[in-house]
């Protein structure tokens, strides 16, 4: 099973969680959860997701390695910033363009 397969699988059952997915002493991830790693800068530090408070899991193939759940979970938060941040990058390109 390919990791992005095993990313899709995981996500489907715990949608508001960040899924890890560590290969090698380092961490991947995919579609939305990569925003929000991009976005804080995540560069393999897990305590960067426990300081913002956002549901992550670890996976090894498909074998849960741990799981942080808070109860205010800031997923969607970021997310959002994510999303908000690069759509005001888009306008300031298109401002410098003209």
């Amino acid at each position: 099973m390919s990791m992005i397969n095993r990313y899709k699988f995981t996500k489907n059952i715990y949608k508001d969680y960040i899924v890890l997915i560590i290969k090698n002493k380092k961490y991947y991830s995919f579609d939305k959860d990569k925003k929000i790693l991009d976005y804080i800068n995540f560069n393999n530090k897990l305590y960067l997701l426990k300081k913002y408070s956002i549901n992550f899991i670890v996976l090894d193939n498909l074998e849960i390695l741990s799981i942080n759940n808070y109860d205010v979970n800031n997923y969607y938060k970021y997310l959002y910033i994510s999303y908000v941040k690069d759509i005001l990058l888009v306008i300031r390109r298109s401002i410098k363009s003209e």
